[in-house]
């Protein structure tokens, strides 16, 4: 496999520094979900090689998400697979990369928005202090009775 970048991305550093804080080790599956009011949850998860991190909320009774970053892990860094933002009641799905018959394809016309976009929002985790503040939030599993 190739990999894309010869530094880490923002927002793997301060996801993996989220990580640490909480003691999750960001090579193996996780799930973290942080509470900071009056912010939307921020949760993170990875399942197999590919992480996602993103805000969540509840809307009329449905999880609802904006934005999601999606990435394939490649060797410790994390590369670009897409991201998705809702706009003006429109949900933006750009596709940057994937895979296909173990081949990754990449649009690299669509990288230079993936990691303004991405840059962005570390600066905004940052900035809202939720490597301070970020509360871990414990998630019941319903038992069928």
């Amino acid at each position: 496999m190739v990999k894309m970048f010869n530094d880490k991305m923002e927002i793997q550093s301060i996801v993996e520094k989220l990580m640490a804080k909480h003691g999750i080790n960001p090579s193996h599956d996780f799930h973290l979900k942080l509470s900071n009011k009056p912010y939307m949850d921020l949760v993170m998860e990875r399942y197999g090689s590919t992480i996602i991190v993103g805000h969540h909320f509840v809307q009329n009774g449905d999880l609802m998400s904006d934005p999601i970053l999606a990435m394939e892990d490649i060797s410790g860094y994390w590369s670009p697979l897409r991201v998705e933002q809702w706009s003006n009641y429109v949900i933006r799905d750009t596709i940057c990369a994937y895979f296909k018959d173990g081949k990754l394809t990449i649009y690299t016309d669509r990288m230079d928005d993936f990691m303004s976009f991405q840059r962005l929002f570390a600066r905004r985790i940052k900035k809202q202090g939720w490597l301070k503040f970020g509360v871990k939030e414990i998630s019941v599993l319903a038992i069928p009775s």
